[in-house]
């Protein structure tokens, strides 16, 4: 969300980081054209916020955004890595269910779908990482 904070939060490491959105296919396409490796770590609220109302929803989000950058990933991708959620087998229990409430757990495993579908289509190798209660960022 902040290149800066980026940039500064990796200082001296060997990465190249860039700014895009997940929810504009075309720049997704040009921040990642050439990539051996993607990690995404986008996500919105639970709950309905002012965010959605701005277009971050989770169906945006968690999953059409996802699909984007698996759709657009590049020839020479090796390794995907999606930060989602923890719950995604266990959704109808709780506190999951109430997570749930509003779709968001659903939506973060279409996306987790997506990254599986587009390995086996596009042969990149994929990890998929469950954290649980990510706040702020």
């Amino acid at each position: 969300r902040d290149l800066e904070r980026g940039r500064d939060l990796f200082k001296g490491y060997d990465i190249e980081l860039v700014e895009g959105a997940t929810t504009d296919p075309p720049s997704v396409t040009r921040t990642i054209a050439g990539a051996a490796a993607v990690i995404v770590t986008t996500g919105t609220t639970a709950f309905p916020t002012m965010k959605w109302f701005q277009g971050s929803t989770p169906a945006a989000i968690d999953y059409e955004g996802v699909a984007n950058v698996v759709n657009s990933t590049p020839d020479t991708l090796k390794r995907f890595i999606l930060v989602t959620s923890i719950g995604m087998e266990r959704k109808d229990q709780m506190p999951f269910a109430l997570l749930n409430s509003f779709g968001v757990i659903d939506e973060k495993r279409k996306g987790e779908l997506a990254v599986i579908e587009g390995a086996e289509k596009k042969g990149f190798d994929y990890q998929l990482v469950r954290p649980g209660r990510l706040v702020g960022g």
